[in-house]
């Protein structure tokens, strides 16, 4: 097991266990364990990696709850959101219980054969075989009568103190769903009151679900809530905000694109999950262990009914699943910590705290190379265009309408960034100086450029006008479309996200599956055609919107920004040539 490893991984006999140390600002708190140890109840060795990594989350959270409870101040109030989410959690775990022992049994039957055990060793006889007292599967006869027992005498108790709203009858379960979840809440307050009284009405569901059960009903166990958020701190200020005020400061300030606002949300909400919403200063290395490890474990894809959970619902859900891929760890190290930097570093320049623990965090194997794109092959391109989008009209769903057949033709012979096309305007197709060009521009709902230099002016080339583009242009401006592609949707902050997607699924259903090869192909291609043409290379960035780094080439800048008139860009725009490619079957016909 040289290649499987492993901190908190030990083995004993055939089986494996996790085993964490207490920290040493816990010590006391745990005291006289020093240790986490239990088995992960497996002897194959990857089966037990996987699981320790999601046990260790789990442990890492319970060190993070512990300090809560450690650090939290005494409150005299709480949200009508925080009582909901605390009496959830109160419905979720009585439920989980009582599934887990249906399922398991209550180990009767244990007890039974120790007993068994020491009547015949004192010379006496004993059966205890019986269906009423084991079960090879689930609750003995005998178990099942003594919840069904007990519901019944808890139930007249539960429904007049409900009634009379008396909540002394489950204060012990108050205090102990208070302190699982690190909050200290002052009994005496009106809060305290409300939550009990919620959780009292929380108790008497759970029976009413449970008697259900009882009665052979399929009733299943809620998800688990959200974990309850809670600052870590006592001195959360304004000096000393939340990470999810630092958050909402670097957006304000920052103002960065609306996609990169939605990753980084994606990636702070997770550490929130994990972590709680730690005061700036408070955040410290073992946080950011603690979020790498669970980001490790998190599964790389996620259906919109796992997109709904938390980090620990998610792992919880997982963690018995060997065969779905996780999040690899380039993608931890440069977007799951880089977010989490990101923010860090932003405190840190604004003077909350001296430095930034996210900052030089190691994750194995993120240095992988990863597959450089490369640009398509003249069989490549014969293939693409050949297919039934663009010869037989085949609009698919996914595919965006017309945006399936216009958006690679204009990558084609513009080398323009997918988004930057997926976002034009009728409005975007301009003329000027004779030259009917693609306005690439920040003007519009949503719309954004990658740097300065991306704003531009791209001629049309003479073949888009031959397959009927500028007839297309003008039939979304006589139905008043507001973009060019109306049908593109996406959910995302980038229109074609979606599409995107479709595009990948595509390629690969007309045999073009090297992963090298994508969307941002043509642009690859587009810039080795300039090459191959002696296309100037000021000219290929005019023309592509790539960043120059001679500061001379600011001279000479019209008012617009743009360093070339749009002749001298057309000249060199039309010597963008594919030979060998006919595209004549997409010319359309006429009337």
């Amino acid at each position: 097991m040289d290649d499987v490893k492993h901190p908190r991984l030990t083995k004993r006999g055939r089986m494996y266990w996790i085993r964490a140390k207490v920290p040493a600002d816990l010590k006391a708190h745990y005291a006289p364990k020093t240790e986490i140890i239990y088995s992960l109840k497996t002897s194959d060795p990857r089966e037990a990696l996987e699981r320790v990594r999601i046990e260790s989350v789990k442990v890492d959270q319970e060190f993070t709850t512990a300090r809560r409870k450690l650090n939290a101040d005494l409150r005299s109030n709480l949200s009508d959101n925080e009582i909901e989410r605390l009496a959830a959690i109160h419905f979720h775990m009585i439920m989980e219980e009582d599934e887990e022992l249906r399922m398991e049994g209550a180990n009767e039957a244990d007890l039974y054969a120790s007993i068994a055990k020491q009547v015949e060793a004192a010379g006496g006889r004993a059966n205890f075989s019986s269906p009423k007292t084991r079960a090879e599967f689930g609750l003995s006869q005998r178990e099942y009568d003594r919840i069904g027992e007990a519901l019944d005498f808890i139930e007249p108790d539960l429904r007049q103190a409900l009634a009379r709203g008396d909540t002394s009858i489950i204060r012990d379960d108050v205090e102990e769903l208070l302190n699982s979840n690190g909050i200290k809440l002052a009994n005496n307050s009106p809060a305290y009151r409300r939550l009990s009284f919620a959780v009292l009405k929380a108790s008497l569901k759970a029976l009413e679900a449970q008697k259900k059960r009882q009665q052979g009903e399929p009733v299943d166990t809620p998800p688990a809530p959200a974990p309850f958020l809670t600052v870590v701190s006592s001195t959360a200020d304004d000096e000393n905000p939340p990470l999810s005020v630092i958050f909402d400061r670097w957006k304000m300030e920052r103002k960065p694109p609306a996609k990169t606002v939605s990753d980084f949300g994606t990636y702070v909400r997770r550490f929130r999950e994990i972590n709680g919403d730690v005061p700036i200063k408070a955040i410290n290395a073992g946080h950011i262990r603690t979020f790498k490890t669970a980001m490790l474990a998190m599964p790389s894809a996620l259906t919109k009914k796992y997109q709904e959970m938390t980090v620990p619902q998610i792992l919880e859900a997982f963690k018995d699943d060997t065969k779905t891929p996780r999040l690899s760890p380039r993608t931890v190290k440069d977007k799951a910590l880089g977010a989490i930097s990101a923010i860090l570093g932003y405190a840190k320049k604004n003077h909350y705290r001296t430095d930034n623990p996210a900052s030089g965090f190691e994750v194995a194997g993120s240095t992988r190379i990863e597959p450089p794109r490369i640009p398509f092959s003249m069989d490549d391109l014969k293939t693409i265009f050949s297919s039934p989008v663009f010869i037989e009209g085949f609009r698919p769903v996914g595919g965006g309408g017309e945006a399936a057949k216009w958006l690679p033709l204009l990558a084609l012979f513009t080398g323009a960034r997918l988004e930057e096309l997926g976002r034009l305007t009728p409005a975007d197709v301009r003329m000027e100086d004779g030259v009917t060009y693609l306005f690439i521009n920040t003007i519009g709902e949503g719309k954004r450029v990658k740097n300065r230099s991306s704003r531009r002016k791209v001629p049309v080339h003479a073949q888009l006008v031959v397959l009927g583009f500028l007839a297309y242009v003008e039939d979304r401006r006589k139905a008043k479309d507001t973009t060019l592609f109306p049908d593109l949707k996406s959910k995302r902050a980038e229109i074609t996200s979606a599409w995107s997607a479709w595009w990948a699924r595509y390629m690969d259903s007309i045999g073009i599956d090297d992963r090298r090869k994508v969307f941002h192909s043509f642009r690859h291609l587009v810039k080795r055609t300039f090459r191959d043409a002696g296309v100037d290379k000021t000219l290929r960035d005019a023309l592509m919107g790539h960043a120059h780094e001679d500061v001379a080439e600011d001279y000479g800048l019209d008012e617009e920004g743009m360093g070339f008139s749009l002749p001298t860009l057309d000249a060199a725009l039309q010597r963008l040539a594919y030979p060998g490619l006919d595209l004549g079957d997409l010319v359309p016909v006429k009337a």
